[in-house]
Order: structure tokens, then C-alpha cells, then sequence
């Protein structure tokens, strides 16, 4: 029987504890359980742009602010907040929950006989809105493979997120995890470097994130 995994909004205020024992595989979502070339990540971006221009940035510098603001903050949404008070929620709306995902995503089961073979516990840490992982993951049919999802709830005033210092620590408190005990995939470099200053284990997936998952785990009995 399939079983859904607990979401957890990545707070300052969080007070749950979970106890899963030994190490911890932890994945993002976007461009990580699924290849970046699939159309999502150029239809976000597109409608990232869309939302910008309603801010009034000349045409020429939207693309260069954008992908600033993602690579200096780990989400284009937290530099919209910051330079141009922008509401969260609206944004949201507007960008990564109107996006029909099934149109681009579908069930992958070599994605979940991948990590239903893998004999660790498996968590996800998302700068996603709850809705947008859990519709990412019920399209790709690998929702139950885990058993947290870390998530970004965009109504909570200063939200945290990766590649923030807290984000990382809230998972360590919430999983009473020591650093080297955690194992982490990202498609984002700033995201890796920084839980690698954490004392994570961290891994960059560009391309073939089924290579670099069984390459970092070589020395481990379980698979």
C-alpha cells in the first residue's frame, strides 16, 4: 500500500522532529528527478519573463536580472520580493502553478524503480511551492518514494529557502541529521557549494543524475 510523504514548509518556526536512521538521500526536484531539457525549465523561465515585464524592467535586462536573482538568491521569486516588493502568491499564480505539467511530464518508472532500489532513506528539498512539488511528483509517479518533502511556503513573510545557511540547518534539526550523514543532488551549483560548506555531502546533476546518484553511493551496501 502506497503511502503519502509528510510536506514540510521550510520555517524559521519549525518544530517537528522525525527520526530516520542511518544516512539520507536528499533530492531537489526540478531539473534533478527530471531532465531539464523536457520544456519545463524554458516554459517557467518564459513566464518568469512574462511577470517581469509587468514590472516595468527594460526588455533588454529581463533575462540577465532573472537569472541573477536565481543564482544570487537560489530563486528569481526571492529577488522580485526584494528589488520590486512583488506579491509571492500572485507570482506563484502566475508562473510555476499555471504551467500544465502534464502536457511535458509523465509517469517514469525507471525514475522509481531507481530509487525504490535504493535501500536509504529518501527526502526532497524543494524551493517549490507545496503544490508544485506534490504536482511534479504525482506526474512522475514517484510521490511515495519519500518520505518528507521540503517545500517553500511563499505566504510566509521572509521565507527561507536554499541556498539560504538556515534552509540547510532546518533539515538537520528537522531530521536530526549530522552533516556527513546527508547526501545531496541539486542542479544548481550555488545550492551544492553551499551544503558542501554546510558538511553535506553534496553532488551537481547536469545530465545524467542516475550516474552521479550510484557513483556517489558506490561504497555503500545499499542497492
Amino acid at each position: 500500500m502506497s503511502r503519502s510523504p509528510l510536506y514540510l514548509p521550510l520555517t524559521k518556526e519549525n518544530s517537528t522532529e522525525l527520526y530516520l536512521p542511518g544516512d539520507i538521500l536528499v533530492f531537489d526536484i526540478d531539473n534533478t528527478l527530471y531532465s531539464s531539457k523536457c520544456g519545463v525549465e524554458k516554459l517557467i523561465k518564459n513566464k518568469i519573463y512574462e511577470f517581469a515585464r509587468t514590472l516595468n524592467i527594460k526588455e533588454e535586462e529581463i533575462k540577465e536580472i532573472a537569472g541573477e536573482y536565481t543564482k544570487k538568491y537560489g530563486l528569481a521569486l526571492k529577488g522580485f520580493i526584494l528589488h520590486h516588493d512583488v506579491d509571492p502568491l500572485r507570482f506563484n499564480e502566475l508562473v510555476d502553478e499555471s504551467v500544465e505539467l502534464g502536457k511535458y511530464l509523465e509517469e517514469d518508472r525507471k525514475l522509481k524503480d531507481f530509487l525504490n532500489n535504493i535501500n536509504l532513506h529518501k527526502i526532497c528539498f524543494t524551493n517549490a511551492s507545496k503544490v508544485h512539488a506534490q504536482r511534479v511528483l504525482r506526474c512522475l509517479g514517484v510521490e511515495e518514494c519519500f518520505e518528507c518533502i521540503f517545500y517553500c511556503d511563499y505566504g510566509i513573510k521572509d521565507f527561507v529557502c536554499k541556498p539560504e545557511h538556515f534552509s540547510y540547518k532546518v533539515l538537520e534539526k528537522t531530521l536530526k541529521k549530522k552533516p556527513h550523514e546527508i547526501y545531496f543532488y541539486d542542479d544548481l551549483e550555488t545550492n551544492v557549494i553551499c551544503s558542501k560548506k554546510n558538511g553535506w555531502n553534496g553532488f551537481l546533476i547536469k545530465d545524467d543524475m542516475y550516474y552521479v546518484v550510484s557513483k556517489s553511493l558506490e561504497d555503500k551496501e545499499c542497492r
